[in-house]
């Protein structure tokens, strides 16, 4: 199975307009991937390229429009530049180094530093005299990066790298300098991590309805079982009719089980109390972040009852055509009116930059981020956090509207860690 995309880390190069951003990526990646033109404005929206990266593995080149583009749609470009970069696991600042430094590029670089992500500085056109002023300014931000590396590995200035696009020079240092930062990279974790070990059996409960894709499983299923054999594990998968019989058969019984959240209910009705169970999405909240991050959302949970309305923001990483089974519109809504009586008002949106957490919301629940990158999926939920919204992933959601917590978390590692938090997880499933 080829790296899902939001398994890659993302490298994304950015900087003014024709500052050679799309030359270098094409330099990089050994083929034309953006158009090149002298003029500003040819790269319009971001253009990826997915490729092996050395000590790095699966990564995606990020093409981006210039920062500095003052066309008609010059402000829309830079907003989904803004959007790429949130994903953004190493930055590329790219300048050209015989060009006197713009004020932007002062206040762009400026900006990428505080978004604790490493830096590497590309200067382009070595081939050309450099320019005096740019030489200068360079200078003062090695000595910058100089102090970071210092202090915090995650906001400084990593590396500065003189290149030639038309000759070619500087490439091959560049990519080296890019694959250094291979141990300074936050990793994710893989779904089943300190959960099983090799040998035991684990069984999947995948429901097949008419929000499953048509002849395949969804992401969160695949890498799981990909997981399960990496791990020399043995895995039943069942769908939820056929749960009752094969458990029974099993002589053996698995080391876990995991459910589709949406089958949590009918699946902890049949297995016995003391099976470990816990479902895909809540691998994933646990896989992209850490579940620590949702422990006001769950303690939120439990308040709603309080309420006149509910005002829920729900937040789906991945496009795909909602119908009647819909869970973030139809299921979730549905499931926090029956067990508090509020009436629910849903606001449904792709990422937080189609619609930012401005306006008053109870709580937000998240799905479970398997098409985006931890960075993006940590940045979402440092973003509803700032906004004092108080978030939940779509799995643990269901598992508490069916009375499953603590019982879907308290077979992880951490749950010792948010026990000792100041919300009791114990009162919650007595509560339920």
């Amino acid at each position: 199975m080829r790296t899902p995309r939001g398994e890659r880390l993302h490298i994304v190069f950015t900087g003014i307009c024709n500052a050679g951003k799309s030359s270098l990526v094409n330099a990089i990646a050994g083929r034309t991937l953006s158009i090149v033109a002298d003029h500003p404005g040819t790269t319009t929206d971001p253009v990826e390229k997915s490729m092996e990266f050395s000590a790095l593995g699966p990564v995606v080149l990020v093409d981006t429009a210039g920062l500095d583009d003052a066309s008609v749609l010059g402000s829309l470009r830079t907003a989904r530049t803004n959007d790429v970069l949130q994903k953004a696991d190493i930055i590329i600042f790219v300048t050209p180094g015989n060009r006197a430094p713009l004020h932007c590029e002062q206040t762009i670089l400026q900006k990428l530093q505080q978004r604790e992500k490493p830096i590497i500085v590309a200067v382009t056109f070595s081939e050309a005299p450099s320019n005096k002023e740019k030489v200068t300014w360079l200078e003062e931000y090695k000595k910058l990066a100089a102090s970071q590396d210092t202090q915090n590995k995650h906001r400084a200035v990593r590396g500065m790298y003189f290149v030639s696009n038309t000759e070619n020079t500087g490439i091959e240092s560049l990519k080296r300098g890019i694959a250094s930062l291979a141990d300074t990279i936050e990793k994710e974790i893989t779904p089943l991590e300190g959960l099983v070990n090799e040998g035991d059996s684990i069984m999947l409960v995948t429901p097949i309805d008419s929000a499953a894709p048509k002849g395949r499983l969804i992401l969160p299923e695949t890498e799981v079982l990909r997981d399960a054999l990496d791990r020399n594990c043995t895995v039943i998968t069942v769908q939820p009719a056929q749960l009752g019989a094969a458990y029974a058969n099993l002589i053996q019984k698995p080391k876990l089980v995991v459910t589709d959240s949406q089958a949590f209910s009918y699946t902890a009705s049949v297995l016995p109390l003391h099976q470990a169970l816990t479902s895909f999405s809540i691998l994933f909240a646990r896989k992209k972040g850490e579940l620590a991050w949702f422990r006001d959302g769950i303690a939120m949970l439990d308040r709603l009852n309080k309420l006149n309305t509910i005002n829920l923001l729900a937040v789906e990483a991945c496009t795909h055509n909602r119908t009647h089974e819909d869970i973030a519109t139809v299921k979730i809504p549905a499931m926090l009116h029956a067990k508090t009586g509020v009436p629910v008002s849903v606001t449904a949106i792709r990422s937080l930059s189609d619609k930012p957490p401005n306006e008053h919301f109870d709580i937000a629940v998240i799905c479970g981020s398997c098409m985006v990158t931890r960075t993006l999926f940590k940045a979402q939920i440092a973003a509803l956090h700032e906004a004092g919204i108080p978030v939940v992933n779509f799995g643990l959601t269901l598992a508490w509207g069916s009375g499953l917590i603590p019982r879907a978390i308290e077979l992880f590692p951490e749950y010792s860690i948010l026990r000792e938090s100041s919300y009791d997880f114990i009162n919650t499933a007595q509560l339920v």
